[in-house]
């Protein structure tokens, strides 16, 4: 991604105060005045229901709280903005009911106090006609939103049909302020039903979805309802949050993990290339690097002078690297070259080299750390003579003689030919050199191409690349393949980027989501995974370990869930480095 001159200090006139460590005896009673975080690119707005990228969501999480938090090391669902886990109903159509108690004191940025109307008024806008979102999958097993006047603080959804993630779906939303958004209740009109069933936007609501996509909800007028408040975005430099005195989750801190919020004030440095944020780091100017590559890891613990100052962390988390194949692509349309291309990837060479050993292989979407990750579920392995053999069985020769097979397709002679789109990060390059070189070798032209990520997404989501690295991530809970791998899902502006699916995967794909039997859940998933191994709609790498250093005078609290540790925990360490 694109870069920006470090301004050290003084960036566009906000200056970072550096936080003096105090003695370590007296560190745990010392708040903690700032973080200087660096994050490897900008979010592409806040707006939980609407951002694409993970950095987004990453600052999001300290803005808007869920009903109930992941506890990043024991991964059990805490309470937030709800008490606690939901009551839950269950009726012989099948139907459920999961009610959630909110907490008294929540409320927005303004002190009105939060309630079922939000929720209900949240669910509406996600199935708003055309509002292009990630959420409506996640939902649209939600019949309705029960709300009883009597008890504001209480929000019930109800389901027509079982969902393996009903829980931990709800669980995780995040609500808008209605009362901000939409002032005049436009959206009183319609019912949730009526919403699901509409094809287009009526006129009437035209104003709302214009407000709801603006800049304004995502830069300028947010109201949240967590801790944090943004006070100031530079672009392409540096977003500052601010914890808000005397706000309501304080009151429940000492008690509720999911509520801690501890530094004054987090400063998300934008620094994308990996040797500058190395050298702030050396100079003081960071106090956590996240998003830095294994061998650079490696290379700073070895350093004695440098490791003396600072802890290092390799927390597992449910991330995996794949190379993204455009399946509509007239020539990864053929599986013997999505096949050649999954024979041509050294995945070992990738692990030991790229990750520094710090990673596990990886060959299906369920991430290796899961339950129901089936070890049998295999691509083709690297084997170069192998992807030679498919590459010619299926009509793929050197016709010229000019080292790069060519095809008679659709009429015209077509080479051998695929652009890999990368940011140009040096985990993007490794893939990206080592493939085009093993891909020469058996006929095939690799062309690198390097752009920044949102300009990458937009194609992808167009459907305008041919290949792109990428990194997944997932959640602790059980996966729910629909968002990206259904084929309800292809097409512009939506979440199946591979434009891969078939009859037999949409089949299994309905059938898991609705499995509560554990043993049944198993068998769908695996027989998913087969599926996806035979067809190759996306080459799979690895499943990495973070690499995250902090300053000594920090102790960070890590675990799986993204991005590797959560800064609003962090504390002074009173141990000394790791």
């Amino acid at each position: 991604m694109k870069g920006f001159p470090f301004q050290y200090l003084l960036i566009g006139g906000l200056f970072f105060l550096l936080f003096n460590a105090c003695s370590k005896d007296a560190a745990e009673n010392v708040e903690i005045d700032e973080l200087n975080i660096r994050i490897v690119e900008e979010p592409d707005r806040l707006h939980p229901m609407l951002s694409r990228t993970g950095v987004a969501d990453q600052i999001e999480q300290r803005m808007y709280l869920p009903l109930l938090e992941v506890d990043p090391q024991s991964l059990e669902l805490v309470p937030a903005i709800a008490t606690g886990l939901p009551e839950i109903q269950t009726f012989q159509d099948s139907s459920l009911i999961l009610s959630y108690l909110l907490q008294s004191e929540a409320s927005w940025c303004d002190g009105k106090k939060i309630t079922a109307e939000d929720y209900l008024f949240t669910m509406k806008m996600i199935f708003l006609p055309g509002l292009d979102n990630p959420w409506t999958p996640y939902f649209n097993l939600i019949d309705s939103v029960l709300i009883n006047e009597n008890e504001p603080e209480k929000v019930s959804f109800k389901l027509a049909e079982p969902y393996i993630l009903a829980v931990p779906a709800t669980a995780s939303l995040q609500a808008y302020p209605k009362h901000k958004i939409d002032p005049n209740r436009t959206l009183d009109e319609f019912t949730l039903s009526q919403l699901q069933a509409m094809d287009s936007l009526p006129e009437s609501l035209q104003p709302l979805m214009d407000y709801f996509r603006s800049d304004s909800l995502s830069r300028y007028q947010i109201c949240n309802s967590g801790p944090y408040t943004l006070k100031s975005w530079e672009a392409n430099q540096y977003l500052v949050l601010e914890k808000e005195e005397g706000h309501w989750t304080t009151i429940k801190q000492k008690d509720l993990s999911g509520l801690k919020a501890i530094p004054k004030r987090l400063n998300y440095l934008i620094i994308p290339e990996e040797a500058n944020a190395i050298a702030q780091i050396r100079n003081g100017n960071i106090d956590i690097l996240s998003g830095l590559s294994p061998t650079q890891f490696k290379s700073l613990k070895a350093d004695s002078a440098f490791a003396e100052r600072h802890r290092f962390y390799t927390p597992s988390t449910f991330k995996q690297y794949i190379i993204l194949l455009n399946n509509e692509h007239p020539i990864l349309g053929e599986i013997a070259v999505r096949k050649a291309l999954s024979a041509l990837t050294d995945r070992a060479a990738f692990i030991e080299d790229a990750l520094a050993g710090l990673g596990m292989p990886s060959t299906s979407p369920v991430h290796p750390n899961k339950a129901v990750y089936d070890t049998s579920a295999r691509q083709v392995s690297f084997d170069p003579r192998k992807a030679v053999q498919l590459l010619e069985e299926n009509g793929w020769l050197d016709l010229d003689e000019d080292g790069i097979r060519e095809k008679m397709i659709n009429g015209q002679k077509t080479p051998l030919q695929l652009t890999f789109l990368s940011t140009g990060s040096s985990l993007g390059n490794a893939i990206g050199l080592r493939l085009k070189e093993n891909a020469l070798k058996a006929g095939m032209d690799v062309l690198l191409e390097q752009m920044p990520f949102k300009n990458i997404l937009t194609k992808m989501r167009a459907g305008e690349f041919d290949m792109s690295p990428l990194s997944i991530s997932t959640s602790p809970f059980p996966d729910d393949p629909y968002q990206t791998w259904h084929t309800d899902n292809i097409g512009a502006g939506r979440s199946n980027l591979t434009r891969f699916g078939n009859d037999s995967t949409d089949a299994i794909i309905e059938a898991l989501r609705v499995e509560m039997d554990v043993d049944l859940q198993g068998r769908l998933y695996r027989q998913f995974q087969l599926d996806i191994a035979q067809w190759v709609p996306a080459i799979f790498l690895a499943a990495p370990q973070e690499c995250i250093i902090s300053k000594d005078e920090f102790q960070l609290v890590t675990g799986p869930v993204k991005p590797g540790f959560a800064p609003q925990l962090t504390q002074h360490n009173q141990d000394g480095a790791e």
